[in-house]
């Protein structure tokens, strides 16, 4: 099925997921041009939760890890555990958006445990 764009609708929800890149431009950009469809909206506002939350997550841990700079020796130590976890956290989101992507193209409305409820009572009213 073609959108207002003319590119399969498939094709746009799996692209929504870009949002982690592009700190959740594509996803805002997708809602704008296609308000209707329910796959695309779904997964674009789906994506700019998980944008939020990475954000949140990011911003902590990045002043929680300048902050143990501070307390000398002991506290670079463990600001490299923190960049270390950081690390495999992007991993771990990079994975998912992956399978994400690819849940959108299938065309499932595959709900992350908190922040799909949130988005299915949006879409779904």
């Amino acid at each position: 099925m073609n959108t207002k764009t003319g590119i399969d609708h498939r094709i746009l929800a799996a692209l929504s997921y870009l949002g982690l890149i592009t700190l959740g431009i594509v996803p805002g950009i997708l809602l704008l041009l296609e308000p209707e469809n329910r796959l695309i909206r779904f997964h674009s506002l789906q994506c700019l939760f998980l944008v939020l939350i990475n954000i949140i997550i990011s911003i902590f841990f990045s002043f929680f890890s300048c902050f143990l700079n501070y307390l000398g020796y002991i506290g670079s130590i463990f600001s490299c555990f923190i960049f270390l976890f950081l690390t495999v956290y992007g991993f771990i989101l990079l994975g998912l958006v992956i399978f994400l992507a690819v849940k959108a193209y299938n065309e499932e409305f595959y709900k992350l445990p908190i922040i799909g409820d949130q988005v299915e009572r949006i879409i779904f009213r």
